[in-house]
């Protein structure tokens, strides 16, 4: 039997019509996919971004509190939390400036706590000016003092000739074992005419007794057996020989 032949016919107008409309749709429908896809990337990427945001965000304050427990740290380890002033070199006009200044500072922060605190003045002088000096002992020995705040001085490497009495200033009075102590007599110069030099020595004078009875004050020595061993010499000892006297309370 012959093969039929087979014949296409046209697609009636109806027919197109609907395929068209399939057709369509079919598109319209991939189109929305694919948007939707697109879509889903977005909000997926937005997703990977904002979670990168986030791991920065929390990694910088990590890195803030981090920073901020160091510098928290360093607050608390720091000498002036702790109220240890390093009086380091000669005694001057400004060292004596920079020392009242500060502990004057310190006593109006400290003005309204209960409890007073301690205040230590770490000491570490070769000597220097009188006067100057003798104006930071009686400033710390009575104004200080008289607000209820403690001081421990506590004498590092050196305390020689105004730093000697410098050291007096403590309610305890600390030295190092190998910290070089020096008693001597006032040293000065007069220049002018006879009258004025006799005035300059009488002041002279007044000052070696006053130096003389602070540190008799608190030693097991008279002020007399003080004079009479610096008359004319450089009266050296270390720690151990210097809590031996009375001129400190302690080696430490």
């Amino acid at each position: 039997m012959p093969d039929e032949q087979i014949i296409q016919r046209p697609p009636t107008e109806e027919e197109r019509v609907r395929f068209l409309a399939e057709a369509e749709k079919f598109a319209a429908e991939g189109r929305k996919a694919d948007a939707e896809a697109r879509g889903a990337l977005a909000v997926a990427r937005k997703a990977e971004a904002d979670a990168e945001v986030s791991e920065l965000a929390l990694g910088a304050k990590r890195h803030e509190d981090k920073l901020a427990e160091i510098k928290r740290r360093k607050d608390f380890a720091d000498d002036e939390h702790h109220r240890v002033f390093r009086f380091v070199g000669v005694v001057s006009d400004q060292s004596v400036k920079t020392a009242t200044e500060t502990l004057r500072t310190w006593l109006r922060l400290d003005a309204d706590l209960e409890e007073r605190p301690t205040y230590e003045f770490a000491l570490f002088s070769p000597g220097g000016e009188v006067v100057t000096g003798l104006a930071l002992h009686d400033f710390v020995s009575t104004e200080l003092k008289s607000t209820g705040i403690k001081v421990i001085t506590h004498a590092y490497g050196m305390a020689a000739s105004m730093g000697s009495v410098l050291l007096q200033m403590g309610d305890m009075r600390y030295v190092s074992p190998s910290c070089s102590f020096l008693i001597h007599e006032v040293q000065a110069s007069a220049l002018g005419s006879w009258g004025e030099i006799q005035d300059k020595v009488k002041w002279i004078e007044l000052m070696q007794e006053r130096l003389f009875s602070i540190l008799a004050e608190r030693s097991k020595l008279t002020k007399r057996q003080i004079q009479a061993r610096a008359k004319r010499t450089d009266w050296w000892m270390l720690g151990p020989e210097v809590v031996k006297l009375g001129f400190a309370d302690e080696v430490r």
